[in-house]
């Protein structure tokens, strides 16, 4: 658990942050299937940020969700604010597979929500093609990383805020210049 909360400690790019929560987590638990859905925060529609799968590996997305939101496990997740584990998926109606074709490849998930300034923002689900694959403890651990990954994210953002305030500030700072270089020639 040190080794993931340092490693996540180390970025503040948060593609990078979802891409690396994701990735240590699977391998942490032991599985090579998952996803990190996130809320656009002007939409308030999920959009899939990372995406870990035997197929296409490890990648950093911005895919819109095309799902009833409403009905998905993932929005249970966020509503709820609380994670949880379904030892098989067939038996869960929140459970919406978008792709029938590799529907026997989830059985066992594990979701849990992650935050950013103590508001649910998305959800990092594990999958298993084991039914009943993972437990509470899982859920803890994850829960855990969960806590790691909010304090990460806050970070980022509060990063962002200030980077594009100073770029705010620089751009007017050049352009308070310019004018008042413009004004400096036209009373000389």
């Amino acid at each position: 658990l040190y080794n993931i909360a340092t490693e996540l400690g180390t970025t503040l790019d948060r593609s990078e942050l979802l891409v690396r929560t994701l990735d240590l987590s699977a391998k942490a638990l032991n599985v090579s299937r998952g996803t990190v859905l996130m809320l656009n925060r002007e939409t308030r529609q999920l959009t899939c940020q990372a995406v870990l799968n035997d197929e296409i590996g490890l990648r950093s997305l911005d895919t819109p969700v095309a799902v009833g939101q409403e009905d998905t496990l993932a929005h249970w997740v966020l509503n709820n604010s609380e994670g949880v584990v379904i030892s098989d998926v067939k038996d869960d109606e929140r459970w919406v597979s978008l792709d029938q074709s590799r529907s026997d490849q989830i059985r066992g998930l594990i979701a849990v929500p992650l935050f950013s300034s103590d508001q649910p923002q998305g959800v990092l689900m594990l999958y298993s093609s084991e039914p009943g694959y993972f437990s509470n403890d899982h859920l803890r651990f994850l829960s855990t990383i969960s806590g790691e990954v909010s304090s990460a994210l806050q970070n980022a953002d509060l990063y962002n805020l200030v980077f594009e305030s100073a770029d705010r500030l620089s751009e007017a700072m050049w352009q308070q210049r310019e004018d008042a270089s413009k004004t400096n020639a036209i009373l000389q």
